[in-house]
């Protein structure tokens, strides 16, 4: 799974950005900088399985929000989050979001 985390660790709370179907994390760049630049918070974006630059898990045949809530959750667990999170996702990112 591709991501990128940025902003200052002590930065505010973590907002995490989630693309839509067709979309990549890129989408949020301009987003991420302005963020990241009110030094207000830490982003954290990824790309979905299957998009941009994070392939789909093999014997993947369902391919639902469900799926990719998962992978935040797993994404948020190895990167040790536990903290609450702010979680904005637009078109199949807000049904990722509403699943999670």
């Amino acid at each position: 799974c591709f991501f990128r985390l940025d902003g200052a660790a002590n930065a505010g709370r973590l907002v995490v950005l989630v693309h839509g179907f067709i979309g990549c994390h890129t989408d949020f760049d301009a987003l991420t900088e302005w963020l990241v630049q009110t030094g207000a918070r830490r982003v954290l974006r990824f790309d979905n399985y299957g998009r941009g630059w994070s392939s789909l898990p093999r014997n993947e045949t369902e391919v639902l929000p469900e799926l990719y809530a998962g992978q935040l959750a797993e994404l948020l667990f190895a990167l040790g989050e536990t903290e609450p999170i702010d979680l904005v996702g637009y078109s199949m990112g807000g049904a990722v979001a509403a699943a999670f």
